[in-house]
């Protein structure tokens, strides 16, 4: 009989363990540091008290001296912006798992039975603690405030490049000699969409990190597929292609809906939006629905705010060049009107990741 495998805790993962012990308290110090070189401009485009940035500042620190020294973890207290149930949901599951302590409880000779950053599935905790660094921002009343908004913006900056590649793939679409099939565009979009996502920040706490180096797209895309260990692409592709205008395709008075649920901002978005822009051109799809997160999760996922953001056309927007950035294409996507985004609550958090969805419209 199936077994499952041991839970992924400090002390039967090597995995959490490296997590727990130098990834988290990397993240955070360089959080604690963003936030305090970047005050200035905080408090001149956003208008953000300095006291409530200082104030987030030491918040963050103790909450790394916490994860460092295994304390015990406690509940919750703010509410997020239009989500009232959330927070209920959340100290509802802690408190399932024996957390009764709150934020203003002395944890010094708590007992070691009391939940704490070691003793509790990774998962969980991870997603805890990014939490936790919103709890207190929420509590200032930032309600639009991402703090890893700086380091993601720079991500992107520095995959422009590449970025120039994927967007240029568009203009193929209009260009009636069409030395590229449909379906090698296809690949194209996917398999970019796909590797992307090694710019998830969390991963990669050491350091900056930009998709792709130097290398142009194919020749990048080429060798990462060389560590995939099966690519059903072309079948995907069949069976996308006969579902929209094969002999039993879908009637053209039924909406077909594509939904992209997204995970890192930077190239990833990028990559998101080009294949779904791709999608509609090509009459392979009707509508795509964006799900990004509510709040800002592993340092780089996407929230509507960094949607807002790419799609902005603004002098200098991304790489610094006055009026020149190729993600200023971009804004041109939305003229379809068929894009839509949906704001995503995960419901239910558990060791196993079960979970259920609740959505939210933005």
């Amino acid at each position: 009989m199936d077994e499952l495998a041991p839970r992924l805790d400090f002390k039967h993962s090597a995995f959490a363990r490296h997590t727990i012990r130098h990834r988290w308290p990397v993240i955070l110090a360089q959080l604690i540091d963003s936030v305090y070189r970047n005050r200035i401009r905080y408090q001149k485009d956003e208008g953000i008290d300095p006291e409530k940035l200082k104030s987030l500042t030491g918040y963050i620190g103790q909450l790394r001296y916490e994860v460092t020294t295994d304390k015990p973890i406690t509940l919750l207290s703010s509410v997020l912006p239009s989500c009232n149930e959330e927070l209920e949901v959340w100290n509802g599951r802690l408190r399932a798992i024996g957390v009764e302590l709150t934020g203003e409880d002395d944890l010094k000779g708590v007992t070691s039975q009391h939940p704490s950053w070691h003793s509790l599935p990774w998962l969980l905790t991870e997603c805890y603690l990014y939490r936790r660094i919103m709890d207190h921002v929420f509590h200032h009343g930032l309600l639009s405030f991402d703090p890893f908004a700086a380091k993601k913006h720079s991500g992107l900056k520095g995959s422009v490049a590449l970025l120039e590649q994927l967007l240029q793939f568009l203009s193929l679409l209009e260009d009636t000699c069409g030395y590229t099939s449909d379906e090698e565009i296809f690949k194209t979009f996917f398999q970019a969409a796909l590797w992307a996502n090694e710019f998830d920040l969390s991963l990669h706490a050491q350091g900056e990190h930009h998709v792709g180096g130097t290398s142009d797209l194919p020749t990048h895309i080429r060798r990462m597929l060389e560590c995939m260990v099966v690519n059903d692409t072309h079948e995907l592709w069949r069976f996308w292609i006969n579902r929209m205008k094969g002999p039993r395709a879908v009637s053209p008075k039924q909406e077909h809906i594509t939904s992209i649920i997204l995970d890192n901002a930077g190239p990833e978005l990028v990559a998101d939006l080009c294949l779904a822009e791709f999608l509609i051109r090509s009459q392979l799809t009707s509508r795509v629905v964006f799900y990004p997160k509510c709040i800002p999760w592993f340092v780089s996922d996407v929230t509507a705010t960094d949607i807002d953001w790419l799609l902005k056309p603004t002098p200098g927007h991304a790489d610094g060049r006055s009026g020149s950035s190729p993600v200023n294409f971009l804004s041109e996507i939305p003229r379809f009107g068929r894009f839509h985004v949906i704001s995503l609550n995960w419901r239910r958090m558990s060791e196993h990741c079960s979970t259920r969805l609740r959505s939210q419209m933005w």
